[in-house]
């Protein structure tokens, strides 16, 4: 028996929690060109309390969402990977992350779809449309092969694009809960999803406030701003069912959990033009593919051959 869910209200207690004190010029891991710089901040939950911290960089023309720095930096890192879904007019929702060895990550993640299949807070119907949620189609028993090769298919991007989501089945499917690593993965990787039994909270601030502010909205609608700080943190329920929201847990305040992260800065100049294929490409303007059937609005990086040049999407 499937069960319904009711998002609670977020009231004003939910929104200020304590500071973060990040310190930009301590961030040694940068994505991006420009003198527009922010800040990422990503905390698991459990014994590990250390804050993760890398940054990101933009021109003055550009206006990326959380999202697109998310991706750009889950690209150019091998220590982070991302698993996100298109849940509808709101945009993407960050489903899992995780930290350690990227290939590693990839290599050992599974979708469990026996657990999918029987957990009581689904709503998708893997079988069967639910149409009283506007689901449109049903995977079936090729669940666990559509899910593998979206997994296969983040080697290179570290982004891996849940593929049951609301533009190929007209309703997600919210089963991040079962995407898992099984037992074999190297330690000091870790990995955490989850909407029913946990999930990641988004904390939005800037360096040169005091407080964090829950956010009301996901991250593909929130633009940043030279000096903003995003964090992430994974909160695990009491008791599994409220579907992704809750109070959330805030970013540690202890500068001695801060973990600045170490690397290097790559931008859309280290796409190569040496192609023969004429077929257009495109990419954010922080170097990041995108699937063309998928395009928004926007300004984008185009490569067609041995051209490259930036198109607006209308």
């Amino acid at each position: 028996m499937k069960k319904l869910f009711t998002l609670p209200i977020f009231g004003a207690a939910a929104l200020i929690a304590s500071a973060h004190p990040i310190d930009f010029e301590k961030i040694g891991h940068w994505t991006g060109n420009g003198p527009n710089e922010a800040a990422l901040v990503v905390r698991f939950a459990g014994n590990d309390t250390q804050a993760y911290v890398w940054g990101f960089r933009w021109e003055d023309d550009e206006n990326p969402s959380g999202e697109d720095m998310f991706r750009a930096i889950c690209s150019n890192s091998d220590e982070l990977i991302m698993l996100t879904q298109y849940t509808g007019s709101y945009g993407a929702t960050l489903c899992g992350l995780g930290f350690g060895n990227s290939a590693d990550l990839i290599e050992h993640l599974y979708f469990d779809f026996d657990m999918a299949k029987d957990y009581e807070w689904i709503n998708f119907d893997y079988y069967n449309t639910n149409s009283w949620f506007g689901q449109a189609d049903a995977p079936g028993d090729n669940t666990p092969a559509i899910m593998q090769a979206a997994i296969t298919d983040a080697a290179d991007s570290h982004i891996i694009q849940h593929p049951l989501d609301y533009f190929a089945y007209g309703y997600p499917a919210y089963d991040y809960d079962c995407w898992k690593c099984d037992e074999n993965i190297p330690e000091g990787n870790v990995w955490q999803s989850g909407w029913y039994e946990g999930y990641w909270s988004y904390w939005l601030s800037k360096k040169s406030d005091s407080d964090w502010e829950y956010s009301g909205s996901g991250f593909s609608g929130v633009t940043i701003h030279d000096g903003d700080i995003e964090a992430w943190t994974f909160t695990i329920f009491d008791v599994p069912g409220v579907g992704g929201m809750g109070e959330g847990t805030p970013p540690p305040n202890d500068p001695a959990l801060i973990n600045y992260r170490a690397g290097k800065q790559t931008s859309i100049i280290d796409i190569s033009n040496n192609i023969e294929n004429s077929a257009k490409e495109f990419y954010t303007l922080q170097g990041l593919k995108i699937d063309a059937t998928r395009l928004s609005s926007g300004l984008y990086i185009v490569r067609e051959g041995s051209k490259t040049y930036k198109q607006l999407i209308k």
